[in-house]
């Protein structure tokens, strides 16, 4: 069996006067950023705590990962954009 890693992705400050979810998702490649049917791993947690973490394991060592985090305020799982 192969080794594998774990990434810890630590969020500060968070605001927890707001509603919705936090999204972190961790992507492997350039083609998948920003498709959460794409990414290596997701996890939505509650913004019940001003510091809030997610480990993500079994990941590939050596491998370049990306990280997104977006406050999903209305519970679509989209990353909801306007033009000004």
């Amino acid at each position: 069996m192969a080794d594998t890693g774990s990434l810890r992705v630590v969020l500060e400050d968070v605001d927890t006067d707001q509603d919705g979810t936090l999204v972190i998702a961790i992507y492997a490649d350039e083609a998948s950023w920003l498709d959460l049917e794409r990414a290596v791993g997701v996890k939505e947690l509650a913004p019940g705590a001003t510091t809030v973490a997610a480990t993500f394991e079994g990941l590939e060592p050596g491998q370049d990962y990306a990280v997104q985090v977006t406050h999903d305020a209305n519970g679509n799982r989209e990353l909801d954009m306007r033009r000004f």
